[in-house]
């Protein structure tokens, strides 16, 4: 560690399970509470289509603040 120090490196230790700190999870959360609803979940063929529309709009009609 000494070795990484004189570098200019450090480690920064996060809790075992944060979701608060994981895009993906904030991303997800999104996704499960907001952006889909039940009727989305009735076939295959209509989550997919959803999905895909939602990450071709991400940005733009849906977007996340990571803050």
């Amino acid at each position: 560690m000494r070795t990484w120090r004189s570098r200019g490196l450090r480690l920064q230790f996060l809790p075992a399970y944060s979701p608060e700190l994981n895009r993906l999870e904030i991303l997800w959360r999104f996704l499960k509470h907001y952006w889909l609803t039940p009727a989305t979940y009735q076939t295959l063929d209509t989550l997919r289509e959803r999905l895909d529309y939602i990450v071709k709009h991400i940005g733009t009609k849906y977007t996340v603040t990571f803050g």
